[in-house]
Formats: C-alpha cells, sequence, structure tokens
C-alpha cells in the first residue's frame, strides 16, 4: 500500500513524492503530508473519520479468534498464520464492538476458542479495512501476524447456552 508524502523545505525545494508506509497501513485514500524544518520533524495523518475514534486513537487494536489448538501448534513459529490466508488471501479481524456477533454467527458453541489481541502498528503485513460478505466493515491482514504484534491471548469460553460475551479484559 502506498500513501503521499510532501517534503518541504524552502517554497524552491517543495518535493512530492509516493513512499511505502512502513507502519500505518491504511487505505489507499490515506494521505500523508510531512513538513521538514531545522531541528523537527512534523508529521501529519489525515484519515477516513470512520477509522478515528473518540479518543483520536487510530485503530488501536484488532483481534483475531482461533483454536486454542491452532494457537498452540504456532505458539513457537515467528508468526501466526490462519487457513484463510491460503484460502482467502488474508486473515480476517475484527473490532472489539465486533467480537461478539462473529463469534456467535460463526462459533457458537465452541468451547476451544481464544481471542489473538493485535497491535495493528506492529503489523508488518498490510492492514485494510473492507467489507466483509455484508456484515460491515472488518479488518482483514494480507499476509501473516509477526509474534511481536500479538500483545495478549485471551481465552474466549461460551456462555452454558453456547453464545459469547466481550471477555472482561476487552474493553470497547
Amino acid at each position: 500500500m502506498r500513501g503521499t508524502a510532501e517534503s518541504i523545505g524552502s517554497p524552491s525545494s517543495c518535493v512530492r513524492q509516493t513512499h511505502p508506509l512502513s507502519l500505518i497501513r491504511l487505505r489507499a485514500s490515506t494521505v500523508f503530508s510531512c513538513k521538514t524544518r531545522p531541528a523537527f520533524t512534523f508529521l501529519r495523518v489525515l484519515v477516513p473519520s470512520s477509522l478515528i475514534l473518540p479518543t483520536g486513537t487510530i485503530v488501536p487494536r484488532i483481534f483475531h479468534i482461533t483454536s486454542h489448538p491452532e494457537w498452540d501448534t504456532q505458539k513457537s513459529e515467528p508468526a501466526f498464520t490462519a487457513p484463510s490466508l491460503e484460502s482467502e488471501g488474508f486473515i480476517h479481524a475484527s473490532h472489539a464492538n465486533q467480537i461478539v456477533d462473529t463469534a456467535n454467527r460463526i462459533f457458537s458453541g465452541r468451547t476451544d476458542l481464544v481471542i489473538l489481541v493485535i497491535d495493528p502498528a506492529l503489523l508488518t503485513s498490510p492492514l485494510k479495512i473492507e467489507d466483509s460478505y455484508g456484515h460491515g466493515s472488518f479488518p482483514h491482514i494480507y499476509g501473516t501476524i509477526e509474534k511481536v504484534a500479538i500483545t495478549e491471548v485471551v481465552t474466549f469460553s461460551p456462555k452454558p447456552d453456547g453464545s459469547f460475551d466481550l471477555p472482561d479484559q476487552i474493553q470497547e
């Protein structure tokens, strides 16, 4: 994914370039402008308002639901992957407010689940927010999830009726 970076020195040395984004991966329409002056660099990021949370934090955490056995088999690997990466080209993820609906729709009654808490700023794989089969806009990770980006693993147990509630460790 690419963004636009604008370096401004003196008026005669204004340069507009396109650079790959290294830590923040958002929609292609994201505009990056950078003004360089002696002794400091100012980077201003303009993103669609749908990606800015009330606190002003941009996509603070995303979440991936997986089975405990799948997580256990990959714990010692440098990165985590999911079957959907091969079959669909990306790993499904959720925002905090989407976890319960996703779990109840896809994993109802499963007792072997964990939630991987992911810091998107630590991903090296591209992250896109996209429509997911008419269920809303979800984060999709187009590559593996490096272990350094997984900040926590939360056990995700259902209620007696097989449905899920958001775990206490995850706040919206």
